[in-house]
């Protein structure tokens, strides 16, 4: 893959994480909110929602470099009714809308909490449509390695595990760096993340699996197959790119459970969750790269079939 198609998976990736950091830290904020306040969930989401939206412009910005044409790609709306490629477009330009109104309604608007509350889960509403979309896309006949429905489940999967680390991490940088805060406001921040880590990584661990079990799930749906254009992409996977399998595997894998080793002592040591930003941060950099690899290894594993 050269730097021109390493574009269409920074894309994907990081959508996939906003969208699940975001469907993260709303349900957060809505099971939160009657215990602690409307006004201090508000403060408590403003910065990981501006964040994820900045996430999003560094997304939509890095899709345009796969394009022979970037400033024509308004164009690609026209076949709504038709393509799934032009509904991913659409339904990508109403999340980034929906997200900016959000962070615009937290940062400037006081009270409106309802209007708030509706307004993020439309836009997390609107984030699935684009995955479902972005995932389409590659059911195609002439892509065997492709065309499954395992393609979709992956998709959400990938989009709840790095949805889920990404927010952790982002939740304990935003306490780290909050700066003159009150004894209570922190207080109140530590006992949402504590309990937030815990289920965010539980989340992630069954992400992972089941992101994994799909993975060898399709090099037996391939095994089975006696298409050339299968058994060519098996001969990929498990010949010229078996290392980077294997590699995917074990950063997935290792972080993964590296997460849940830290969280589990500090929870029990009852240490400070001041200091749990650097072991989280490795945990999420192994899944990244794991699945930066996967991303590749879907990409450079199929083999057309047909015209």
């Amino acid at each position: 893959m050269n730097l021109r198609e390493w574009a269409l998976p920074l894309y994907t990736i990081l959508t996939q994480l906003a969208i699940g950091a975001l469907f993260s830290l709303w349900i957060i904020r809505s099971v939160s909110s009657s215990k602690y306040g409307n006004e201090k969930m508000d403060q408590f989401t403003f910065v990981p929602v501006l964040i994820i939206f900045f996430t999003m412009i560094l997304a939509i910005i890095g899709s345009h470099f796969h394009l022979s044409k970037p400033f024509l790609s308004f164009l690609a709306i026209r076949n709504f009714r038709y393509s799934w490629l032009s509904r991913e477009v659409v339904f990508t330009g109403i999340l980034f809308f929906l997200t900016g109104v959000l962070v615009v309604m937290l940062k400037f608007k006081k009270g409106y909490y309802h209007l708030k509350l509706g307004v993020g889960w439309g836009a997390i509403l609107v984030g699935f449509a684009v995955i479902y979309s972005m995932a389409s896309i590659y059911l195609l006949p002439t892509q065997i390695s492709w065309n499954s429905h395992i393609a979709i489940i992956s998709y959400y999967a990938v989009m709840l595990l790095l949805g889920t680390t990404s927010l952790i991490v982002i939740l304990l940088m935003d306490l780290g760096f909050s700066g003159r805060i009150s004894p209570q406001d922190l207080d109140f921040r530590i006992q949402i993340i504590k309990k937030a880590v815990i289920w965010l990584t539980f989340t992630a661990t069954v992400a992972a699996f089941i992101g994994i079990a799909l993975s060898l799930y399709q090099i037996e749906l391939l095994r089975v197959l006696e298409l050339p254009s299968a058994q060519a992409s098996l001969k990929l996977i498990l010949g010229l790119y078996k290392p980077l399998l294997v590699m995917r595997m074990g950063f997935t894998g290792f972080g993964v459970i590296w997460l849940i080793g830290v969280v589990i002592y500090f929870t029990r040591t009852q240490r400070s969750f001041m200091k749990l930003l650097g072991p989280i941060y490795i945990a999420c950099t192994l899944i990244l790269i794991g699945e930066i690899l996967q991303r590749f290894l879907f990409y450079a594993t199929h083999v057309r079939t047909g015209l």
